[in-house]
């Protein structure tokens, strides 16, 4: 199971330094944990096989998750072997939080990413901020963070902008 999109660069590019290339994956049924991720597979010439959600998977256990060192932690309940093919650092963010009238996020790592690069008075307006979460794992993600004005979108990116101006409509905003 792919569990981040730069986690498979990386992997890739290890398998192409060691003279392999993405045959060697032919025998393997390849899970990707959302759609970006499988569009990003695709864009490399790999097709997944199905979606994993570990509460709700149509897929046996993955035997492998590849990932980001920190974010493959998250998969506790995930007997697998666990490859980190890097391993993110946060920056502190240069950004004022409060110019922005909501926040998209794509994916749990974009969660993690903003949130732990935040100030202590930038998690404060985080928390009531209007954050569109895409997906069911974002959803949870962003409120185990703390923020508490998440609003559940399809994990698509042509559902994203009807859902923000919906929302932003309804308080005259836009």
């Amino acid at each position: 199971m792919i569990s981040d999109q730069t986690a498979f660069d990386f992997f890739e590019h290890r398998l192409l330094d060691t003279g392999y290339d993405q045959r060697v994956l032919s025998k393997w049924r390849v899970l990707a944990l959302n759609q970006a991720i499988a569009g990003h597979l695709k864009r490399h010439g790999l097709l997944v096989d199905g979606y994993f959600e570990s509460d709700n998977s149509l897929f046996s256990e993955p035997e492998i998750v590849i990932g980001e060192e920190t974010a493959l932690g998250r998969f506790k309940e995930v007997k697998s072997q666990k490859i980190a093919t890097y391993r993110a650092i946060p920056v502190n963010q240069t950004i004022e939080v409060g110019c922005f009238h909501g926040i998209i996020f794509p994916s749990s790592a974009s969660v993690d990413d903003l949130v732990s690069g935040c100030r202590d008075s930038q998690k404060r307006q985080l928390a009531s901020m209007p954050c569109f979460a895409m997906g069911k794992q974002v959803v949870a993600r962003c409120q185990a963070s703390g923020i508490r004005n998440v609003i559940s979108v399809n994990p698509s990116i042509d559902a994203v902008m009807p859902a923000i101006q919906s929302y932003f409509k309804c308080r005259s905003v836009i």
